[in-house]
C-alpha cells in the first residue's frame, strides 16, 4: 500500500533554512543534505509503521498516532521528522 507523504508548510521553510545553513558551510552539502532529508521523507510512501511512535505519547494522551524518522548526514542522526500515520 501506499501513502501519501505531505509536507508541513513550516516544516518546507525550516527544511529549505536548515539545507540553506549546510549551504553556507559547503555549497554541495546544502543540496546532499536536501536530497537526502526529502528522499528520506518520501520512503515514508511505503512503510511508515516501521518508524516508532514518538516518546511524548507515553507522556501524554494524543488521539493520533504520532511516529518520527531521525534523519542525519552522517553516522548521527540529527534531526527528527516527526509526522501523522493516518492508516
Amino acid at each position: 500500500m501506499k501513502f501519501e507523504v505531505v509536507v508541513a508548510k513550516r516544516a518546507q521553510i525550516r527544511i529549505r533554512q536548515i539545507s540553506e545553513w549546510y549551504a553556507a558551510q559547503s555549497s554541495s552539502a546544502g543540496e546532499k543534505w536536501y536530497t537526502g532529508v526529502v528522499e528520506a521523507m518520501l520512503t515514508l510512501e511505503s512503510n511508515p509503521e516501521r518508524c516508532e511512535r514518538i516518546p511524548e505519547l507515553a507522556e501524554h494522551q494524543f488521539p493520533y498516532d504520532f511516529r518520527h524518522l531521525l534523519y542525519g548526514s552522517g553516522r548521527r542522526k540529527t534531526h527528527r521528522i516527526v509526522f501523522l500515520n493516518s492508516v
